[in-house]
């Protein structure tokens, strides 16, 4: 097991499919936004396991999907989202907290609206499949990427949706 798994909150299972986002003060979804991107560089300097699961892409009628396998027991940290779009478990149960939604246990199948801005951390319960849904007239990966996904989230502040 990684050292820095030790970091990862585990999720008070009282907030099961209750989602605490509108409860949060913005001092505490700073404060959740801080250790997702803590935990991220931790998993960066100690090795991401979510690079020994590389994402399959598709592309096909204005629409980018990148799916995910993600076996039981990993964390993985999702990329900032620049854009709006749809996430689907289509299968397993995973851990997650994000300051939009605060914390909650994801049981596929799901549809989840994932919001501009969105940093997610998961803690695979169950070996997991996710896809996400993204609008886009790009054609190649590397234009799509710099469409639909931002490096830090001051870009969020400059980006003018075009």
């Amino acid at each position: 097991m990684s050292k820095w798994r030790e970091l990862v909150p585990s999720v008070p299972k009282k907030t099961i499919n209750t989602p605490l986002a509108g409860q949060l003060t913005i001092q505490e979804k700073l404060g959740l936004r801080d250790t997702i991107c803590q935990i991220e560089a931790g998993m960066e300097e100690h090795g991401n396991e979510a690079d020994e699961m590389p994402p399959v892409h598709h592309t096909w009628g204005g629409m980018f999907v990148r799916e995910l396998v993600m076996p039981a027991g990993t964390v993985i940290v999702s990329k900032i989202h620049a854009v709006d779009h749809l996430t689907f478990a289509l299968e397993g149960v995973a851990e997650v907290v994000d300051e939009f939604g605060g914390a909650t246990v994801i049981t596929a199948p799901a549809m989840i609206k994932t919001p501009a801005g969105m940093k997610r951390m998961l803690r695979i319960v169950e070996d997991s499949r996710w896809m996400t849904v993204h609008a886009t007239d790009k054609e190649t990966y590397e234009e799509v990427v710099d469409d639909v996904i931002r490096p830090t989230f001051l870009p969020l502040l400059e980006h003018d949706g075009d």
